[in-house]
């Protein structure tokens, strides 16, 4: 988990689509960590670890993407 969280801080966080309302720095830098997930928008793709296909679920009414053999629902 450290190491997750240390990679998402040195890349400044994800920057999401290219609404004006996703976060950013105090000077607008967005952030890169997105270039680094492994299934959040891959819906049908293949997960990297087993190869199954990536889908989306709802949970707590927001987006979730997964991959169900390798994460519990």
């Amino acid at each position: 988990i450290q190491k997750v969280l240390q990679m998402g801080i040195e890349n400044k966080g994800c920057t999401l689509g290219n609404s004006k309302s996703n976060f950013s720095s105090i000077f607008e830098d967005k952030g890169k960590n997105q270039n680094f997930l492994y299934a959040h928008g891959k819906v049908n793709k293949k997960c990297k670890f087993c190869e199954n296909n990536i889908i989306k679920i709802k949970l707590f009414q927001r987006g979730t993407y997964i991959c169900k053999k390798c994460q519990k629902i």
